[in-house]
């Protein structure tokens, strides 16, 4: 449990950062703050430093992880999104390349 937390805790700033780097929506990034913030404060409130026993309720200790682990994934998927929006498509070669100025917005047939 400590390491799954040191992980979340490490890679937190890093997708934050990134998302604060490409402008991701409003929309985003407060939920993948709060939900960060709430899985901490519920997993520092369970002592989960400590040699103590603490109570868990499991469907607290649930949601906390699954809301973290949904507002990282939709933070991951935005900047995708906005980076393949900005990608610089003539600087790409090879088969299968998109066309230049491809619109990401477009239907593919």
């Amino acid at each position: 449990m400590r390491e799954r937390r040191n992980t979340i805790v490490n890679e937190y700033p890093i997708w934050r950062d990134r998302a604060v780097a490409f402008n991701i929506d409003v929309n985003i990034r407060p939920n993948y703050d709060a939900s960060y913030n709430a899985l901490i404060t519920y997993l520092n409130a369970i002592n989960i430093d400590s040699n103590t026993t603490s109570t868990i309720v499991r469907a607290d200790f649930t949601a906390g992880f699954n809301n973290y682990a949904l507002w990282r994934e939709k933070t991951i998927e935005a900047i995708a999104q906005e980076a393949a929006r900005r990608a610089q498509w003539s600087q790409v070669t090879g088969s299968g390349r998109p066309a230049d100025n491809a619109d990401v917005t477009g239907q593919i047939s």
